[in-house]
């Protein structure tokens, strides 16, 4: 099974993303190419990002065509191409590794750039939020998954029901479009003493 673990986190939602735009067969203007001309326009942006429930919060930054910094209470997390810098401050560790199709977690960005060509697409009538089934829910381990898209063309809902049907609901908000980082932007700062665990 790939794509996504049998119970989806917070953490894997929104971690380990190599954007690679893909090519979709569906109909031109419709709501998710909107989303991703939207992104594909901007050379970098961040959101902050917050599961209901848990009430848990990140700040994404991405930046094309392949870094992301992932900043959590305890964790940032920076991906440049296809290696993954993970550092745990309450550990004080950082660990190294390569992105591999084994360790590839589901992502934020998946839904947009990856599921498609893999899911049965539906549209609502009022134009504002889309929907993917997938063709095989065991392969992709999970049954459902709906994005509200605000008029700006920027998701700010997704509700994803996993292969076990528990409900997860996040809330996408406070994005930052085109702003510039500089090269030191996607590092991670050590502290002293820090142990590096180096996985490549």
């Amino acid at each position: 099974m790939r794509m996504l673990n049998k119970r989806i986190t917070f953490f894997y939602l929104i971690i380990f993303c190599w954007i690679v735009p893909i090519s979709l067969n569906l109909a031109q203007g419709n709501l998710l190419n909107k989303v991703i001309e939207k992104f594909n326009s901007e050379k970098s942006f961040s959101v902050e990002v917050t599961q209901i429930g848990s009430q848990t919060k990140a700040q994404i930054f991405f930046e094309f065509p392949d870094k992301e910094k992932i900043v959590l209470d305890k964790s940032v997390i920076v991906v440049v191409a296809d290696t993954v810098w993970n550092y745990n401050s309450k550990l004080n560790r950082l660990v190294i590794q390569e992105r591999t199709e084994e360790f590839s977690p589901f992502s934020l960005l998946d839904i947009f750039y990856k599921l498609p060509s893999e899911c049965t697409y539906l549209e609502n009538s009022s134009g504002d939020e889309f929907s993917l089934k997938p063709r095989d829910e065991q392969e992709l381990n999970f049954k459902f998954v709906s994005v509200v898209v605000d008029k700006n063309n920027l998701p700010s809902k997704i509700s994803l029901v996993d292969i076990n049907g528990n409900k997860f609901l996040f809330v996408l908000d406070n994005y930052i479009l085109g702003k510039k980082y500089g090269d030191g932007f996607f590092t991670v700062k050590l502290k002293k003493g820090t142990k590096i665990v180096e996985l490549r």
